[in-house]
């Protein structure tokens, strides 16, 4: 989870803390309707990054 945090924060820089921490706690479409921070696993940092920066409108 350290790691996909690390990579949210550097890669979305400009958006809020608080986008960020909803973002990465609530369920997502993309990941089959479980959190980022529920669904990453080491191989799946890249995917789980993509899908939360998706949401974001981070591209």
């Amino acid at each position: 989870m350290q790691r996909l945090t690390q990579a949210v924060l550097k890669g979305a820089a400009e958006v809020d803390a608080w986008t960020l921490y909803r973002t990465l706690s609530e369920p997502l479409e993309g990941l089959g309707g479980q959190s980022p921070v529920d669904a990453v696993t080491a191989d799946s940092v890249d995917a789980v990054t993509k899908a939360v920066f998706n949401v974001l409108g981070v591209h």
